[in-house]
């Protein structure tokens, strides 16, 4: 588990960061501005005020959600994502924020086998639970 003095808008640790191929800032500041502050706002806005949570009890493959402790996205969000589901289970990384994949590799990528290989990762729970 990963220590951090303040959290960043997206990651826990600033410097798993490195390990990212390109760059995801790579634009302009114009370019960054634009895209947070004009796409992003008419693309959520786009979206509507839809809940999809009854739809998803249809849903009856396996779902595994998986989140980070440190996410601004916060756990509560993910664990309501996971009760949608029937059949469903969240994996709480510990310590990693919005990109588990480059932040915790180690965790991240045995938990897809497993659950793509037809078992629950370990740590994975049931809602509720």
């Amino acid at each position: 588990m990963r220590a951090t003095a303040s959290r960043d808008a997206v990651r826990a640790d600033p410097a798993d960061m490195t390990k990212m191929r390109g760059d995801v800032c790579a634009g302009s500041p114009e370019a960054l501005r634009n895209g947070t502050l004009v796409v992003g706002r008419h693309t959520m806005a786009s979206l509507g005020d839809f809940d999809w949570r009854n739809s998803l009890q249809r849903v009856a493959a396996p779902v595994l959600v998986l989140h980070g402790s440190e996410d601004v996205i916060p756990v509560s969000a993910a664990a309501e994502w996971t009760t949608a589901f029937p059949n469903s289970r969240l994996l709480l990384l510990e310590g990693v924020g919005h990109f588990p994949y480059v932040e915790a590799p180690e965790a991240f990528f045995p938990a897809i086998d497993a659950f793509l290989g037809g078992r629950w990762p370990e740590g994975a729970q049931s809602p509720g639970s």
